[in-house]
């Protein structure tokens, strides 16, 4: 598949690939995205290992974790966050109806430059520990803006994670009491 004609296929099965603002009709892009299919155990529509492993390889690696799941209203089968004191976020998605298929999305702070060792980790550990197989991916093209309207809707990003991380706290705080 042609690198123009993979990245959009990516961009439409990833819709959580950009994040817009309609104040500037800005888009903040994936640093990184890869689309990868995995197999499951007969007869299941997801795997139950791979959110345990994808949350401790996120512990692993310095990040905080935020699993959707854990969430009302969840849209997905599995949807994990993780974001270190680098200001990097990582994600990993399967929404419902995509079977087998999941996403791996990597957002590094605007004006910084790719982080091509986070990356190749990613891509090891789909394939090894989670034994999927990387269908595409794409790493945002110079022409895609970097400036300080996507550092804001970087901030954005983050400041939501955050605070859906310091509710998840609470709520566990709450149920321990």
């Amino acid at each position: 598949m042609r690198p123009q004609l993979s990245a959009l296929v990516t961009l439409l099965i990833l819709g959580t690939q950009s994040v817009h603002c309609a104040d500037e009709n800005q888009f903040l892009y994936a640093d990184m995205s890869l689309t990868m299919f995995c197999d499951y155990p007969k007869g299941r529509t997801q795997n139950p290992q791979f959110a345990s492993a994808i949350e401790s390889f996120l512990y692993s690696e310095g990040f905080k974790v935020l699993n959707y799941g854990r969430l009302p209203k969840n849209q997905f089968d599995m949807r994990i966050v993780g974001l270190n004191a680098k200001r990097q976020i990582v994600e990993f998605s399967n929404p419902r109806g995509w079977g087998g298929r999941y996403g791996v999305l990597l957002w590094i702070e605007p004006l910084t430059d790719r982080a091509t060792e986070l990356e190749e980790k990613l891509q090891r550990f789909a394939e090894t520990n989670l034994k999927c197989e990387i269908q595409s991916e794409s790493v945002k093209q110079a022409q895609m803006p970097n400036d300080h309207r996507s550092k804001k809707l970087f901030n954005h990003k983050m400041n939501e994670i955050q605070e859906l991380l310091k509710q998840l706290d609470m709520a566990d705080i709450n149920r321990k009491v």
